[in-house]
């Protein structure tokens, strides 16, 4: 049986022209100004890529929705824009348009929201790096498609699409012990996500089957560091570095962003990374390779995550009696300069 051909889509294009997908849209659509250009650059990587634009059904000119909803705790951390960027790619090149809603770590805030998009009737949601209370998903799930992205229910009720986080950290855990380490420190926002959780429980569960020591005073967790993180990582690290004490000889992060700030903090202190202290973040977002010291940090797939996200949907929107499932994605390891391995 012959090999079926990858369809071009309109994010090939982009990548081709070194454009938005959004500048390719309003090309093709004439819907904004776009200089001659740039539109020339655009319709060269069309024909070089021999993209087919996509041909509306009739129901898109008689008036049925077709539109899913996105939800993410935070859309300044760039993890979760990235992840929401590329839903909104696959949804567009499946015929479908994405309404981003940003929750800004609020219950309350996700819920009203999520009220609104079913009310003016959404086919779809897709929520990311829950921050909603169990009830509420399960409510939705009821009365539309939703899938989890970065997160799930325990049991998954619901469809997930999730990073292996325990297992990312048991094995970081594992690669620093065999490199010498053995006093390591965590840094991360509180437990209320899922994933966040799961990462802490990794470590941990990594300190055990390594036979290193549970530091208690090495474990910075704080609700501080939901918001702006690398400020309050800053202030926060800052603040321990004043008290004079020990420090581990690394310390693990459950974000680039938390890892960036602590880095930070170490180098106005007068401190040598990775000579005198580790540091390791979680991500892989785009400011980790321009640190300084060059950050190494777990790299989640987040193409793939948000791929998976919206063709999970799409089958549930088509298939009502869709199984529910749970998709783990993994991870690797991006060693750089802040750790000595």
């Amino acid at each position: 049986m012959p090999e079926r051909r990858k369809s071009v889509t309109m994010s090939d294009v982009a990548r081709e022209a070194g454009v938005s997908v959004t500048t390719v849209s309003h090309v093709l659509n004439q819907t904004a100004p776009i200089s001659s250009e740039t539109a020339e650059r655009v319709l060269e990587a069309i024909h070089k890529t021999n993209y087919k634009p996509l041909v509306r059904t009739e129901a898109a000119f008689t008036g049925e929705n077709r539109t899913i909803g996105i939800l993410v705790p935070d859309i300044s951390n760039e993890f979760y824009s990235r992840f929401a960027q590329m839903i909104y790619n696959t949804s567009w090149d499946n015929g479908y348009t994405a309404l981003l809603c940003g929750m800004r770590h609020g219950k309350q805030v996700g819920l009203r929201y999520v009220k609104e998009l079913i009310r003016n009737g959404i086919n779809g949601l897709i929520i990311v790096g829950n921050s909603m209370e169990e009830k509420h998903i399960l409510s939705a799930a009821e009365r539309i498609p939703v899938v989890l992205g970065d997160c799930h229910i325990l049991n998954h009720p619901v469809s997930s699409v999730i990073t292996d986080n325990g297992g990312a950290m048991r094995q970081l855990i594992k690669r620093l012990k065999n490199t010498g380490y053995k006093r390591i420190g965590y840094i991360s926002q509180d437990m209320a996500l899922s994933n966040v959780h799961e990462r802490y429980m990794g470590f941990k569960m990594g300190l055990e089957e390594n036979g290193l020591p549970f530091i208690e005073k090495e474990m910075i967790t704080s609700e501080f560091l939901r918001h702006d993180k690398i400020t309050s990582a800053y202030q926060l690290f800052k603040t321990k570095l004043t008290k004079k004490e020990p420090l581990a000889e690394v310390y693990v992060c459950s974000s680039d962003l938390i890892a960036v700030g602590v880095l930070a903090a170490l180098s106005e202190a007068g401190h040598r990374v990775p000579r005198d202290v580790g540091v390791v973040g979680f991500d892989n977002i785009s400011l980790a390779a321009y640190t300084r010291p060059p950050l190494t940090t777990v790299a989640q797939n987040i193409e793939q995550l948000g791929r998976c996200c919206f063709n999970t949907l799409l089958r549930r929107i088509k298939n009502k009696n869709e199984p529910v499932q749970q998709t783990v994605i993994t991870t690797k390891l991006v060693v750089r300069e802040s750790v000595r391995l």
